[in-house]
């Protein structure tokens, strides 16, 4: 658990004295508002922010922050994209049976 970990690092006084590197499941976007400042200083990295700069990510993560009150982290965006592949692939697959 991230926020555990991150927090447990910082109890035992170890926050600016060893780096953290983290996956991005440490430090979601959809949790790290969440947070304490112990996760200032941490890096990591991901496939997945909800700053991404593109027309299909700003609709989304608009619609889900109306819906949610939130930014989308990785597990939302990873559902919200199953579904749009899966749909997008049978609208063709039907397109292509008729």
């Amino acid at each position: 658990n991230g926020p555990r970990f991150l927090k447990a690092f910082g109890d035992y006084g170890l926050r600016g004295k060893v780096a953290v590197l983290a996956s991005m499941t440490t430090v979601d976007e959809a949790i790290l508002n969440t947070m304490s400042d112990d996760v200032i200083g941490v890096l990591s990295s991901g496939w997945y922010s909800a700053a991404f700069d593109n027309p299909e990510n700003r609709k989304f993560v608009a619609e889900f922050r109306a819906a949610n009150k939130a930014d989308p982290g990785l597990y939302a965006v990873g559902a919200y994209s199953v579904v749009e592949n899966s749909s997008a692939t049978l609208r063709k697959a039907a397109a292509a049976w008729t």
